[in-house]
């Protein structure tokens, strides 16, 4: 038969006792067989004993809080539970400390390793994670260059790329210190290399989006763009980091990779109505001059002065014309 093991969460490392002498008692008292400081637990909250058969029995003694057993509440009788099976588990909730009853052969989560594979990777690396931050901040320079339409000098285009940079540092920071917390372990270089991609990649797009949109004078390429850039490169980001990286299960990394972005898409949300309640309203530019740029570039040629002035007195004259065919329509009638 196989040994038990009692698992108690921690904010640090889950503790584990062997469930070999019964009965166990367990609770916040010292005289208990395990001694539990969770202030909602009981002084004498719960007792555990085994049977002839192997069975075991579980005990509310708690008059407080109470004792759940696989989310049903223990009442004055105890609760039996069959350990004769393969990977046995029981979920306890003693007030609001979550435990569970394990066996030996519970499988474990897979082990962490610095040195893994993959493309993902190679965000290990101080080498990649510097080079990151500087292409980060090229690109923001050259974005704010290329955003601007008079003529500055370098500190002009500098002194807004640093804001930016003190950002990257400060969402940086923020993630390690939740890391440190959750896996308690630093990893600043993979952090830094995911908050320069936080930066790097959306600057990418958007000059990407801008040259696409003169090449093919749509704006449906940039549109694409900016919504992979807002809305799912931060949940993406953050997955691959918590689940390549950390080794955590897919669907809690999933989980957590949309709780922890839903503050900034709600926002996104929030800046795509906006613009688009002002989408119609009044501008002294064209669309296309407000995002011209030197790098543009068009798929059909460039029709000379001489061609436009010719398309346009034809286009016009043919304009004009139907206009008075019509005034002279309504004017017989």
């Amino acid at each position: 038969m196989e040994r038990l093991i009692l698992e108690i969460p921690s904010r640090s490392l889950a503790h584990y006792y062997r469930l070999d002498n019964f009965p166990v008692t367990i609770g916040r008292a010292y005289d208990n067989d395990i001694i539990l400081s969770h202030r909602s637990v009981s002084a004498h909250h719960l007792s555990i004993d085994k049977t002839e058969n192997g069975d075991l029995l579980i005990e509310n003694l708690s008059h407080e809080n109470g004792t759940q057993v696989n989310k049903i509440a223990l009442n004055n009788q105890p609760a039996r539970a069959k350990t004769q099976v393969d990977n046995f588990f029981l979920d306890l909730q003693l007030g609001q400390l979550k435990t569970r009853i394990i066996s030996e052969s519970t499988q474990i989560e897979d082990t962490y390793s610095k040195h893994c594979k993959g493309w993902f990777c190679a965000l290990l690396q101080p080498f990649w994670s510097i080079s990151l931050l500087i292409l980060a901040f090229i690109a923001v320079v050259l974005g704010s260059y290329l955003d601007t339409q008079t003529e500055e000098n370098l500190y002009y285009y500098l002194q807004g790329s640093l804001t930016v940079l003190l950002g990257l540092f400060a969402v940086t920071l923020l993630m390690i210190g939740i890391t440190k917390l959750v896996t308690h372990c630093w990893q600043f270089f993979p952090i830094l290399s995911i908050s320069a991609l936080l930066v790097l990649v959306p600057e990418l797009l958007q000059h990407l989006g801008h040259f696409l949109n003169y090449w093919f004078t749509n704006d449906t390429p940039l549109s694409m763009l900016g919504f992979l850039s807002n809305f799912l490169l931060l949940p993406l980001l953050l997955f691959l980091f918590i689940n390549r990286l950390n080794r955590y299960p897919s669907l809690p990394s999933i989980g957590f990779a949309i709780l922890a972005s839903s503050p900034f898409i709600l926002y996104q949300v929030y800046d795509v109505i906006d613009t688009g309640s002002l989408g119609n309203d009044f501008s002294d530019e064209p669309a296309y001059n407000q995002t011209l740029s030197y790098l543009d570039l068009r798929n059909k040629p460039t029709i000379d002065i001489d061609q436009f002035i010719q398309h346009s007195k034809t286009k016009l004259d043919g304009e004009i014309n139907q206009s008075l065919n019509d005034y002279q329509q309504q004017d017989n009638k």
